[in-house]
């Protein structure tokens, strides 16, 4: 996660396990981030998830989502594509 980007996007994948990595246009203060990421994530799978939420990584860039309801070639593909 990259807060205070120019705009909300995915820019790609990263790291070993590969890991999304997606620009927020909201600060990393308050938790304005953190809601900006679920925001976007909920537009993004809106179609494939019934539930997305924050399990850990609160206050760290790096984070895991619980995404309820999608299944891993559907994300993996939307975030390829992306």
């Amino acid at each position: 996660m990259q807060p205070r980007a120019q705009k909300t996007e995915i820019s790609g994948l990263h790291g070993n396990p590969p890991r999304v990595k997606i620009r927020l246009n909201a600060p990393p203060v308050d938790g304005k981030a953190n809601e900006e990421l679920l925001r976007f994530l909920k537009t993004v799978l809106k179609k494939h998830a019934q539930k997305i939420e924050l399990i850990r990584g609160e206050k760290s860039s790096l984070k895991d989502i619980f995404i309820l309801g999608a299944k891993l070639e559907e994300i993996q593909t939307l975030f390829n594509s992306s």
